[in-house]
């Protein structure tokens, strides 16, 4: 009994250890889902590839069947997220210097932003479910959030405190909106005077299909 009461401080220690080193793992790891594409000619003709669709759907005359539905891949979002989000920051204005890759994944009716908090070597996520209000605009309600791959057992809001204080300016005023919970509006106009409108969609594994519709200028 004496042998076990002497042994009772190393054997906590041990534990205390291996908790520590596990959290220290977890929060320095990345999510299985977060692999920015490396930056290559290959990544940047395809983020181009991925502009230049979205450009042309969203100003293709529809005046014969102005409702339409346009499927986004996880994986063109996040190419181009990698490959020209920083740039079109930077053209605007700045980007912030603490902030690396942004990611997303999609998953059954649920989106996760993840960001690379530079300062702290880790990423930061959150999990959010799309909400679209009676005026057509759409919001994130925020539901979950982590550090690395863990996911943190205190509210959400502060994993969202440490993304939104980082990015310090103006340039990305729709995803300070979307992190604050705050609608953006669901509908975008056109340089003819026509908008496009978000009508609804689904979300799956590694896909959305949104339903839209061009509706002609005044």
């Amino acid at each position: 009994m004496k042998r076990l009461r002497r042994r009772v401080p190393t054997i906590v220690l041990l534990i205390v250890v291996g908790v520590v080193s596990y959290l220290w793992w977890t929060t320095r790891s990345v999510p299985a889902w977060f692999t920015p594409p490396e930056a290559t000619e290959a990544r940047r003709e395809r983020a181009w590839q991925v502009e230049q669709r979205f450009a042309e759907e969203f100003s293709k005359v529809r005046a014969e069947a102005p409702l339409w539905a346009l499927r986004v891949r996880e994986s063109d979002l996040n190419t181009w997220l990698a490959d020209r989000l920083r740039p079109w920051a930077e053209h605007r204005g700045s980007w912030p210097e603490q902030l690396g890759d942004v990611q997303v994944h999609l998953s059954p009716d649920t989106v996760v932003l993840g960001v690379e908090l530079r300062d702290l070597d880790t990423v930061a996520f959150l999990e959010g479910v799309p909400e679209e209000g009676e005026d057509g605009s759409i919001a994130l309600r925020w539901t979950a959030a982590g550090i690395g791959r863990l996911r943190i057992p205190w509210p959400e809001r502060r994993v969202r405190a440490a993304i939104l204080g980082r990015l310090g300016g103006g340039e990305l005023a729709d995803l300070e909106a979307l992190l604050d919970g705050v609608s953006v509006p669901g509908a975008i106009g056109l340089p003819d005077g026509r908008v496009v409108s978000v009508l609804g969609g689904e979300i799956g594994d590694g896909e959305a299909v949104l339903e839209l519709v061009t509706a002609p200028g005044d």
